[in-house]
């Protein structure tokens, strides 16, 4: 579901709205037609004005605009009735696609309107590819009153230098003051005598590398090199732009080779080449690498409103006078170009900032700083934008201001930066910082733990119910502990999730003694202005439990929020149909499905040959969205097999349909290996010395990939940024075919000699006693963190309570297939027309009441006529059950 806000938003993009067509369900009567919620008005009173839609009291109404053409959509703005039937607004259902199935209600969900009194309502949707937005409300009988819907496309801002947001790594620097991030430090001089120019050491193919934080379309790059000397030392040298690691980012595609000139600068046109990382290597023996400054020009997509308003600003020291207060930099007023009459400025003093609290955790793409023009524009060149977790102005930085002539606004593409804080700080003695405006351009990331449970240590608290701290509001509903010390409260987010940040918001300022744990991991406790919500950075810990502990005696803590930016997805890969399964298609237009088989209790191995002469097999649930799938496949049952056993501890390859006879089963082990030191020694390494070591999954080494879209010399990948084994498989998996397997001792030679001395590569070895019933290989792992415990077995996984559980194979119980949806196509002939759409549909509904007589529900019709108009004849119609 999309994030959700309440506030009054300005957008630089055009509303699409107005040039759509809506329809509706139905209307109440003709003054309140569809049409008046996307006219361009912002009129609420219905009865005065007689620009909103009313529908009439049905089931499931909905109002439908057709965009006409496909859009990427950033934000969706609805505006409520105040003259009544405001509430009839709350909790319907907005969903956007190109689908016209069920009239568009089918399609994805972008949000639900909250039970408010606001009257404008914004909702965050960054979808690509969208035709229909549609409001919508399932269930009871009610009525939709809509007075207006704005839909927002993502805007660009083109020929943004995003360098001065990036981090600069290489592979040697001379000494601290030639380190490589002063060859993005915004500073324009060529001679070194300045400080401001990379270099390296001598040595062979050295490189510098660009991490831009995100994917970014790049338009041009611009190169500043030294003056003073070694000017045509970088004569040769590469630039290579792309997403790729691999050889430190110097295997990406090349843009242009560096030429020298009389000009100190050098531009290229590296025509909308994509990636993240921007290299510049020099491919040459015993040399150094010298650069003044990087500039990378991009053009980038806002994918959010400006939420700078919703924030709270703060300035260093007093305002500069009564006039140029803090607010003034978010009243989303430009002002006059040549005064201060709607800046922020702070007097004179050292390192003057203004800071801008967002209160809640923003993944920021960019954001626009206004100077005051001709009159004291210089107030504001060298000003840095810092964004982050932090109060102070340690958070990473996004940009440096340089004023240019003539400019009064500077737009700056921050990448991927996550925060809650905005400091727009001048470093320096004594100076005057006067910011007109800012504007930041983001997305709310989603609380998680509004999907989650909570609990709490009910002996330790009275009278509260532990939910009211997972319920979305900040202040009215909070848990009060007794006068006892230690009560905590658990937030279980059901899957693991990567965890950026946890907020504490408590019924009161004060000063609090806490510890919050992502399953074990304790977060780091963040500086905040308000000691009524507490943020601390949880730094990206994997996990599913967030636990508060209150070491004295608890406030009360009226919510817990949850920030992620990664769903710990471990196999991304969908399960395709086994070879002996016929008649079944296997690209993206048919999908697997799942049937719960309820009331014919089997063990698990007579439920397994069961599935497997049914439908397919027992499930087999790759990643969270299977297991939201499952869920749904539920409804009121709580218990049943799926297709998880437990088997004998084997070590096997990650990547299949690999191996001739026996390759299998290579294995080098170094002497004494696999020793089994540790109960998590489950995955396999290889050294530089060929053999192999056992070892811990979740250390950080190189690793080697297999890419089989490539020839057999040029098949094996050596990553050399250290991950851990899970991972690195997913890396391999997404960028080229699988983690390494040695097939052979020729094999091994070869790719030994790929690993550097001292280190040690992962390969695609690992040990695991858990298998699937159809043979896939997905590490997607649901299981309760409470076990029974069991017997010697056969063990074997079942769903219970939403959750997966071990037991003996041999319990009866319900459980649950997989089959693949089946496609045919039939084609028909006939003497008389069947273009006719009348003839059509009477065939279509026989075809339909044949299939549900035969027990079939779940199934699309589709017509399609051959093209033959004269003789329509066989027209074909594909039957998808």
């Amino acid at each position: 579901m999309a994030n959700i806000h309440l506030c009054h938003c300005p957008y630089s993009a055009a509303n699409l709205a107005p040039d759509g067509v809506a329809v509706a369900s139905t209307t109440f009567d003709p003054s309140a037609p569809p049409s008046n919620a996307n006219d361009g008005s912002d009129e609420t009173h219905q009865q005065i004005n007689r620009s909103c839609f009313v529908s009439q009291a049905e089931i499931d109404p909905w109002w439908r605009l057709d965009l006409g053409g496909l859009f990427d959509i950033s934000t969706i703005e609805l505006l409520r009735r105040t003259d009544s039937g405001g509430e009839d607004l709350n909790l319907l259902e907005i969903r956007i696609g190109i689908s016209l199935e069920n009239n568009g209600n089918n399609n994805p969900r972008c949000a639900v309107v909250p039970v408010s009194i606001s009257v404008k309502m914004t909702f965050h949707c960054n979808q690509k590819k969208v035709r229909y937005v549609n409001i919508f409300r399932p269930g009871s009988a009610s009525m939709i009153q809509l007075c207006e819907v704005k839909v927002f496309a993502a805007t660009p801002i083109t020929g943004v230098n995003v360098a001065l947001g990036g981090v600069a790594a290489a592979s040697s620097q001379y000494d601290f003051n030639h380190r490589p991030s002063v060859a993005i430090d915004g500073k324009p001089y060529s001679d070194d005598t300045y400080g401001s120019c990379y270099s390296s050491l001598t040595e062979s193919n050295p490189w510098w590398r660009l991490d831009m934080r995100g994917p970014h379309d790049i338009l041009s790059i611009e190169v500043l090199r030294r003056t003073e000397c070694c000017s045509h030392v970088v004569n040769g040298a590469e630039i290579r732009i792309g997403n790729s690691l691999e050889n430190n980012g110097n295997n990406n595609p090349r843009c242009a080779v560096l030429t020298v000139t009389s000009n100190a600068i050098m531009t290229f046109n590296c025509n909308h080449m994509q990636g993240r990382y921007v290299n510049i290597i020099l491919p040459r023996v015993n040399t150094d690498l010298h650069l003044c400054e990087v500039k990378v020009y991009t053009t980038t997509q806002l994918t959010g409103a400006n939420v700078a308003p919703r924030g709270i600003p703060t300035l260093s020291s007093a305002p500069a006078s009564v006039e140029n207060s803090e607010h003034m930099a978010i009243d989303e007023l430009p002002g006059p170009t040549d005064n201060l009459e709607t800046c922020a400025s702070v007097a004179l003093q050292d390192n003057p900032w203004w800071q801008l609290d967002l209160r809640s955790i923003y993944r920021i793409t960019a954001v626009s700083i206004l100077s005051s023009g001709d009159c004291c524009s210089e107030q504001l060149n060298g000003a840095e934008v810092r964004i982050g977790l932090s109060k102070d102005l340690t958070n990473q930085r996004c940009a440096i201001i340089s004023v240019s002539e003539g400019e009064q606004k500077y737009n700056y593409q921050c990448g991927i930066m996550d925060g809650r804080f905005v400091h727009v700080y001048l470093p320096g003695l004594q100076k005057t910082l006067t910011v007109c405006e800012v504007e930041v351009y983001g997305t709310l990331l989603e609380n998680v733990a509004l999907r989650g449970l909570a609990f709490h240590s009910s002996s330790s608290l009275e009278n509260s119910v532990a939910s009211e701290v997972i319920d979305g509001n900040r202040s009215s509903t909070c848990i009060v502990a007794n006068e006892q010390p230690g009560p905590w409260v658990t937030v279980d987010l059901l899957v693991p999730y990567s965890v950026t940040a946890v907020q504490l918001a408590y019924s009161a300022d004060c000063c609090y003694s806490y510890d919050v744990r992502v399953d074990g991991t304790s977060c780091e406790v963040i500086s905040s202005s308000s000691y009524s919500l507490v943020t601390l950075d949880c730094g990206g810990i994997v996990g599913r439990y967030v636990t508060v502990i209150h070491h004295d005696v608890a406030p009360p803590l009226c919510e817990v929020e949850v920030y992620s930016t990664l769903e710990n997805l471990q196999n991304s890969f969908p399960q395709l149909p086994p070879p002996h399964v016929k008649d079944y298609c296997s690209d993206v237009s048919c999908s697997r499905d799942y049937i719960l088989i309820p009331d014919e209790p089997k063990t698990w191995f007579e439920a397994q040959s069961y599935c497997r002469e049914k439908h397919a097999d027992l499930a087999t649930i790759n990643d969270v969205q299977d297991m939201y799938r499952v869920m749904e496949k539920m409804g009121n049952y709580s218990d049943f097999w799926i297709g998880l056993y437990e088997d004998v501890a084997t070590w096997r390859w990650s990547l299949s349909g690999y191996y001739g006879e026996s390759e299998a089963e290579f294995r080098n082990w170094g002497a004494g290996e696999p020793n089994l030191e540790s109960a998590t020694q489950d995955c396999a390494g290889i050294q530089h010395t060929g053999e192999w070591r056992d070892l811990q999954c979740d250390l950080l080494n190189f690793f080697l990939c297999l890419d089989g879209r490539t020839g057999a010399l040029k098949s094996k990948i050596l990553v050399e940024t250290a991950m851990n084994w899970s991972d690195a498989h997913s890396y391999c998996r997404k960028h080229h075919t699988d983690l390494l397997s040695v097939r052979n001792q020729a094999e091994n030679q070869e790719v030994q000699s790929m690993v550097p001395e001292g280190k040690l590569a992962w390969i695609g070895l690992f040990q695991d006693s858990w298998k699937w019933s159809d043979g896939s290989y997905s590490s997607f792992r649901y299981l309760s963190q409470e076990q029974p415990l069991l017997g010697e077995g056969p063990n074997c996984a079942h769903v219970y309570d939403r959750k997966w559980n071990v037991r003996s194979c041999d319990t009866k119980s319900m459980f649950l297939c997989y089959t693949f949806k089946k496609k045919t196509i039939v084609s028909l002939s006939a003497d008389f027309d069947m273009s006719d759409p009348a003839v059509q549909q009477q065939i279509v509904s026989q075809l339909e009441a044949k299939m549900r007589n035969m027990g079939i529900t779940d199934f699309k019709i589709n017509w399609k006529m051959s093209g033959q108009q004269k003789q329509p004849k066989q027209p074909p119609i594909e039957l998808t059950c």
